[in-house]
């Protein structure tokens, strides 16, 4: 020990001592994990280390400190195919946010955040945490995700139907479904050049039809749905079509969404 210096009594005495100025770095990455990996076990672990490595690396005139807040977010409308086939991936959103004074150069530590951010990524020390396999940076922005999976994008769409238990509303199940889905289709969907799988655009209710529940009594909605898949320009388009919906018809008829709340029965049509 070489120092102690006592902040305050307060998280707004140690913000302050360390930097009245706040400023938050969003980042992306990719995280691939064994079969058994999930963002449950291992994202605190992997935040922890990715602050380790960039308070380590990050050393700017005026800054007095980072903070791993706000907390990462997986953005579970994308998928991304892992270099294992079995495997699991997940995208996830990082926030870090610098704590400094006026003198600090906000673009100059922006930078130097991300550089670190992609460093400690690459160096492999992410891949100790249990089940991590690789850690992949990404990029700063939503386009930088898109590019980084796949530059071409091919919109899928596909429709089902919904039946539910008297009280089953599409607000309430909706976008659930729509993550099981998506899930389900990213197991089963492993092609040459394709990066990954977005959800987007968002599925939506046909309002304009009915359809008639099995159960008496029941609900019953019609929808359409629609993926994305990010692929480049090798990947085979109308392949990478006829797979997303053979894997959607198995996801709707293996019974796994009706573990959902108030969902009795998913219909590919």
């Amino acid at each position: 020990v070489e120092k102690v210096t006592y902040l305050g009594d307060s998280m707004d005495d140690v913000a302050d001592a360390l930097g009245p100025l706040e400023s938050v770095v969003d980042y992306y990455y990719t995280v691939e994990t064994t079969p058994d990996g999930s963002p449950d076990e291992f994202a605190s672990e992997l935040e922890s280390g990715m602050l380790k490595g960039v308070a380590e690396d990050v050393s700017l005139p005026g800054v007095g400190g980072i903070t791993s807040n706000p907390a990462d977010s997986e953005l579970t409308e994308y998928s991304c195919t892992p270099e294992v086939e079995g495997n699991n991936c997940y995208v996830f959103k990082g926030e870090m946010t610098v704590l400094h004074d006026d003198g600090a150069d906000a673009a100059g530590v922006e930078a130097a955040v991300l550089a670190a951010v992609e460093d400690t990524t690459s160096s492999g020390e992410l891949t100790s945490i249990d089940t991590v396999e690789k850690v992949t940076y990404l990029g700063d922005s939503m386009d930088d995700v898109a590019d980084a999976l796949g530059p071409l994008e091919s919109v899928v769409d596909y429709y089902y139907t919904v039946e539910t238990t008297p009280d089953g509303s599409p607000d309430e199940f909706a976008s659930e479904l729509e993550s099981g889905m998506l899930k389900g289709v990213a197991e089963d969907v492993s092609l040459p050049g394709v990066g990954g799988i977005t959800s987007n655009p968002a599925d939506s209710e046909l309002t304009e039809y009915s359809c008639t529940p099995e159960v008496e009594g029941n609900n019953c909605y019609v929808f359409k749905g629609e993926m994305t898949v990010l692929h480049d320009d090798g990947a085979d388009a109308a392949g990478v079509e006829a797979a997303v919906l053979a894997a959607v018809e198995d996801t709707t008829s293996s019974g796994e969404l009706t573990s959902i709340d108030t969902v009795e029965k998913v219909t590919y049509l």
